[in-house]
């Protein structure tokens, strides 16, 4: 009898349309690097809440794996939304927030979403350059769209974490090997908006923004720190 299981029918539906593609062998082979770990998935939403976590709370290799499990177990429940999250077929803040509420139920941990999508950037850039302190307890998850100069199409939707200031530099704690990759942010770099500017830029969406702080952390309380209310925490 034919295999009838979801696992099965999603398996046959995905590779249905896979093709084998044919390229000359010699010198495009003599350039070829393999695919890294993380190369060819869209996990990096869930390794920014991880390495935040490894910041803040010094988790371990081991630890870190058993939270992804966990992960990957509860988002599968659900077909149509693991879809999207395995095809970039989401902006993964739902995500991040489930798996953020899973992780509290483990680790003592404060959670605040204090930005909606009309915040400036000048706005966002201030807290996640004050907040990134792991050595108080505290650290930033939050998603950013980088572009090429004259360009509206991002080349990049990525995860990261913020880490630490240095010199006007917001360093990332990231889990990307790509040499091309964007592993700090500068104010001049952050823009509201897409436009055909001149320069490399670079947007974070506010609404992404997830403040995470070890409860007790010095200034971990964002309500009291930047007058916004204790209603910007989560939990």
């Amino acid at each position: 009898m034919p295999d009838a299981s979801p696992a099965h029918m999603l398996r046959t539906s995905f590779f249905r349309g896979l093709r084998a593609v044919h390229r000359p062998r010699g010198s495009a082979q003599a350039g070829m690097t393999p695919f890294f770990q993380g190369k060819i998935d869209n996990f990096c939403a869930a390794y920014a809440v991880l390495n935040a976590m490894r910041l803040i709370h010094d988790i371990s290799a081991f630890q870190a794996r058993a939270l992804f499990s966990d992960l990957l177990l509860s988002q599968s429940r659900d077909e149509k939304a693991f879809r999207a999250i395995l095809n970039h077929g989401t902006d993964y803040v739902d995500m991040v927030d489930a798996f953020l509420e899973r992780i509290a139920e483990r680790f003592p941990l404060r959670v605040s979403a204090p930005f909606d999508a009309e915040t400036a950037c000048g706005d966002v850039w201030e807290v996640l350059t004050d907040y990134a302190r792991p050595e108080l307890g505290r650290s930033a998850v939050f998603r950013f769209r980088r572009y090429e100069a004259f360009s509206v199409r991002p080349r990049a939707d990525h995860w990261t974490t913020a880490h630490r200031m240095e010199g006007g530099v917001l360093r990332f704690f990231d889990c990307s090997l790509e040499p091309d990759g964007l592993y700090h942010l500068t104010r001049q770099l952050m823009k509201d908006d897409a436009d055909q500017r001149v320069t490399e830029y670079v947007i974070v969406p506010p609404e992404s923004v997830r403040l995470v702080a070890r409860p007790g952390a010095e200034g971990g309380a964002y309500g009291d720190a930047y007058g916004n209310g204790a209603e910007t925490w989560r939990y």
